[in-house]
């Protein structure tokens, strides 16, 4: 286990942040402290990184502030078949499982169906669709089995520090 904002855990969170890999930043945020969490909170605004503002408030324990939809926004969902109840979604009847809409990010395990909306240019919602299985692993990474380049990385990083720290 690393230490608390160690070196390491932070050029990692850089990496895999500008790599827009999700489900990797969510695991390092365990070991980040509550001002390191600010800080990262901050440049997700900037950013405009809804999904890591997301995975942020849940790690600062502030539950998820992004949950909250405006009636217009319940409206516009409804208008192309998708139902919020709470922080459930359903698209066309069925429980989403991941719903993501370049404002909104939500993983429900209950659910069986994953959606993302496409909007065009003015904000407004062109598409929806099922994500695919290749759609689904890019945004989440394969849980199940580890991601060879990010390894690679990471053991290339621990090497890195140790060489440090035998200097």
């Amino acid at each position: 286990m690393l230490d608390v904002d160690c070196a390491l855990i932070q050029q990692y969170a850089e990496k895999i942040y500008d790599d827009g890999n999700i489900s990797y930043f969510s695991t390092l945020t365990s070991r980040m402290s509550e001002e390191t969490l600010e800080e990262w909170m901050g440049i997700a605004a900037d950013d405009e990184k809804f999904n890591f503002q997301s995975i942020l408030s849940n790690a600062l324990g502030q539950g998820n502030k992004f949950d909250t939809l405006s009636e217009t926004q319940k409206a516009e969902y409804q208008a192309v078949g998708i139902t919020v109840d709470g922080n459930n979604h359903y698209y066309q009847g069925q429980l989403v499982n991941i719903f993501l809409d370049m404002h909104r990010l939500a993983v429900n395990p209950a659910g069986t169906v994953n959606i993302r909306i496409t909007r065009s240019e003015d904000g407004k919602i062109s598409d929806v669709a099922y994500m695919t299985d290749t759609e689904v692993t890019e945004l989440l990474g394969n849980m199940e089995e580890p991601n060879d380049l990010y390894d690679a990385e990471m053991e290339e990083l621990l090497n890195d520090m140790n060489d440090f720290d035998n200097k």
